[in-house]
């Protein structure tokens, strides 16, 4: 690895103290003594990269100082772009990540597009969320909040200990979503103290898709005093791209809190809404430069490319139930005994083995033209990857594949379908914290980024760039 002079590791201070903006760089004239020298070692050096970036740590910051060190080194964005010489055609796909990872999210600083509306700045309603009396605010918001002059209409539900978020919304949630006048879509999210919670959680997210098509994230602040409501913003929404691709997330059927008269199809519409919302995949979270994000830059999708029927063979997925059989996690213990009893019976086996291929194909559904596609660090994790590997815990709780579609679809299958997603795209099982060169190797995410050799700028694979571009085609028709 590269040794990093101290303008890289001030630099990388610089971005963890102020949140979201880096200093921009300026390349060395004469690369630094520390560079690779030969297209061996930059090969090398690729592979380094790689295996850091997939590595439980926190990524945004090894990110930006890998991309950093390759900038002391010739490797700018600019300078590979049109790469014509080597080392920088073997380097243009970590460089185009690299760069594309580490740029800040676009902050809504006016409050144009990501703001808690003023009906919902109310002291009583607050108060009751605060007090966990969840039922009694539901009915306030429907019999007194939505029937206001002005106020438009209001979709609303709770959850329980959904996907953790940098504000604190791991706890339970109570969610409003309404569209305004100028066409803006917004998810307001209220943290409520969980049921063994002494401290009450103060943190309001809030999920804007404006009608032109680009989605906005926020966290705020809220404190009552008395029949006052202070809402402040705060400064931590760089991360939310971590889980919101495409924006909108499905909210989790399994984890609906049931209250006294609220209908049980309000989370359907709730995720309907949403979805149609998301309609030929406008919108896209936006990088401070004013542009969205380039997804494509990001690797292959999880799920979703070329050449994926020829690595789902029978041994590979014998060998996702096998890692789980492994595994000493108590989250996977837990279901040895039913994954025993299905590998000892062959027709069962058989059976099972296809129902979780057939559910491996997320491009059918996640691409750029529909509701986001998966790719690093989105597809099946956080940006730390580590193993509270969120878009894994969406489909151990049921929420994707998508419950209308599933119904036999068991949670120990889950188990085994999460891991072999993931094992296709990284290279190594799940449960598997620190990978090394080797581990990462036989995944889509290193084929892509080492596709061109260093030492004579042509590609190895000639279908890894086209797992990119094309969307996948299974042989479910469609079923999900």
């Amino acid at each position: 690895m590269f040794v990093p002079c101290k303008r890289t590791l001030f630099l990388s201070l610089l971005y963890l103290a102020v949140f979201g903006v880096f200093a921009t760089s300026t390349t060395y004239a004469n690369p630094s003594n520390t560079c690779p020298k030969t297209a061996s070692d930059w090969e090398k050096e690729r592979d380094n990269i790689i295996a850091k970036l997939l590595r439980p740590s926190n990524s945004s910051y090894d990110a930006l100082s890998l991309r950093l060190d390759l900038e002391d080194c010739g490797m700018t964005n600019s300078s590979v772009s049109s790469a014509k010489t080597f080392p920088q055609q073997c380097m243009k796909k970590t460089t185009e990540l690299l760069s594309e990872f580490t740029k800040p999210l676009a902050q809504d600083k006016e409050r144009k597009f990501v703001d808690v509306p003023k009906f919902l700045q109310d002291a009583k309603l607050i108060k009751l969320i605060n007090q966990k009396k969840v039922g009694e605010a539901m009915s306030y918001l429907k019999e007194n909040i939505a029937k206001r002059p002005g106020v438009p209409p209001l979709i609303a539900d709770a959850f329980q200990g959904t996907v953790a978020s940098p504000g604190g919304i791991g706890q339970d949630r109570l969610v409003v979503k309404y569209t305004d006048e100028n066409g803006t879509t917004r998810w307001v999210n209220f943290a409520v103290p969980g049921p063994n919670e002494t401290n009450v959680p103060d943190n309001i997210a809030v999920i804007a898709h404006s009608k032109d098509g680009l989605s906005y994230f926020q966290d705020f602040k809220r404190t009552v005093n008395g029949n006052s409501v202070s809402i402040s913003r705060k400064d931590n929404a760089k991360d939310c791209t971590a889980c919101h691709i495409q924006g909108y997330n499905a909210f989790p059927y399994a984890n609906r809190m049931v209250w006294d008269g609220l209908k049980d199809d309000t989370v359907r519409r709730l995720n309907i809404e949403g979805l149609h919302s998301l309609d030929k995949g406008r919108f896209r979270p936006m990088g401070e430069d004013g542009k969205p994000l380039d997804i494509n830059k990001y690797g292959p999708r999880v799920g979703d490319g070329v050449g994926l029927e020829e690595r789902r063979t029978n041994a590979f997925i014998e060998s996702c139930f096998n890692d789980i059989l492994k595994s000493k996690d108590e989250d996977d213990v837990q279901y040895h005994t039913d994954l025993n009893k299905i590998v000892k019976e062959a027709d069962l086996y058989e059976t099972r083995k296809n129902r979780i291929r057939e559910f491996m194909y997320c491009g059918e559904c996640h691409h750029d033209k529909s509701v986001g596609a998966l790719t690093f660090p989105f597809g099946l994790g956080k940006r730390q990857l580590s193993n509270s590997r969120v878009h894994s815990a969406r489909i151990y709780d049921g929420s994707m594949p998508a419950s209308d579609y599933n119904g036999d679809l068991k949670p120990e299958d889950r188990r085994v379908l999460a891991n072999c997603l993931f094992k296709e795209q990284y290279g190594f099982p799940i449960q598997k914290r620190k990978p090394n060169v080797d581990d990462i190797k036989p995944g889509r995410f290193y084929e892509y980024l080492a596709d061109v050799d260093c030492a004579t700028g042509k590609s190895k694979n000639k279908a890894v760039g086209a797992e990119v571009a094309a969307p996948a085609t299974s042989n479910i028709n469609g079923s999900h």
